[in-house]
């Protein structure tokens, strides 16, 4: 059996006793997968030896609740922004047990609680509300709020009537609009076709598309057109909701560089339609059947 000291990023078959230490964060996303909305929760757990995050889906999540001791099985474990986290993913299970002999972790470890955030385009958390409720004061109403949102977006609308938000002679056509930007950075280096380095964040795997192998026709030719689409660029990562990362550590993610004001080209898309890359259709919450070569 296994200690929570003993993982690591890319720990497979993990089996592991643990207790529910807290609750840190439920949500709900739409997967591209299957297009259906699902929970996910985030739970802090531990045994002697450290803690760690525990990311749960759907009906595992009521399975579990604060202070109680779960057996998991055939889990894995990756990293999340630096962050070890715990999944079960396909073929991993979770069980409450019997009370066990788990050492009080928050004493004997005497860590301090660490505020975990949720996804990147959600991240504003100190509002309005939870500012009052500590009783500070404030002057701006939510009726105020949301009449300064409504003269920008208005501002904006005005700004841009009568132009041309796309060149004329680089309409993007189809539009798409459902993606996230969970990170960005540099494209600092090109391993191949569809794999690259991002600083900040490390290596990145394009999601569902594969290019040649080094030892394969059109692997030269796939590693330059990626290199001439984003190397030294600025790009804008979409994550993987399901898995993050895959079996080598490296995040799997759809890459996204900025068209013009408005509209940002999908990099996996481009690799192919440009005939350097062929759809491989993992399991994660991309469908790259449906994907569009520009989005807003």
């Amino acid at each position: 059996m296994d200690t929570v000291r003993d993982l690591i990023s890319g720990s497979r078959n993990v089996f592991l006793r643990v207790k529910v230490l807290e609750k840190i964060h439920e949500r709900e996303v739409i997967t591209r997968k299957d297009g259906m909305k699902h929970r996910v929760s985030d739970f802090l757990v531990g045994d002697h030896s450290g803690k760690i995050k525990l990311v749960l889906w759907d009906n595992e999540i009521d399975k579990v609740k604060v202070n109680s001791e779960i057996e998991i099985k055939n889990g894995y474990v990756d990293k999340y922004f630096g962050e070890l986290q715990l999944n079960l993913g396909l073929y991993g299970s979770l069980n409450t047990i019997e009370p066990i002999q788990v050492k009080d972790v928050i004493s004997s470890l005497q860590l301090k609680k660490k505020k975990y955030y949720s996804r990147s385009r959600r991240k504003w958390k100190k509002s309005y509300w939870s500012s009052k409720s500590r009783g500070q004061s404030h002057w701006i109403t939510p009726l105020v709020i949301v009449s300064l949102v409504m003269i920008i977006l208005f501002g904006f609308l005005f700004m841009n009537v009568g132009t041309n938000l796309v060149p004329w002679d680089q309409n993007p056509g189809e539009l798409g609009s459902t993606w996230e930007k969970d990170a960005s950075g540099m494209v600092t280096y090109i391993v191949d076709g569809d794999t690259l380095d991002v600083s900040g964040l490390g290596r990145i795997r394009l999601a569902d598309i594969d290019t040649p192998e080094s030892y394969e026709p059109g692997y030269t030719e796939a590693k330059n057109y990626l290199s001439s689409l984003v190397n030294g660029q600025n790009v804008f990562v979409d994550i993987d909701d399901i898995y993050k990362t895959d079996k080598y550590g490296r995040y799997v993610a759809v890459i996204y560089l900025k068209h013009n004001a408005t509209h940002y080209k999908n990099i996996n898309k481009a690799m192919l339609d440009s005939g350097h890359a062929d759809i491989t259709d993992y399991y994660n919450e991309f469908s790259p059947y449906s994907w569009s070569l520009y989005v807003i």
